[in-house]
């Protein structure tokens, strides 16, 4: 899978705060998203987000990058 699509879904979710309401503005399926996401945890060997049943919040790491990933996108 592309990186910067990876890359677009990991900014959406952080900035929307959900894996649904980013796939619902990104015209795609759930599935897809966490798909990009796991990707992009599995190549950075990092947690972006801490998950529960309840409740979705960016981890540190996450954060850090975050605030590249958006860096990133923006020169793209």
């Amino acid at each position: 899978m592309n990186e910067i699509e990876c890359m677009r879904a990991f900014v959406k979710v952080a900035e929307v705060g959900s894996f649904t309401e980013a796939a619902r503005q990104m015209n795609c399926a759930k599935s897809a998203i966490t798909k990009r996401i796991n990707q992009l945890e599995a190549q950075l060997e990092l947690q972006l987000f801490q998950r529960s049943t309840r409740q979705l919040s960016i981890a540190e790491g996450g954060n850090v990058f975050y605030q590249r990933s958006i860096h990133i996108l923006a020169d793209l």
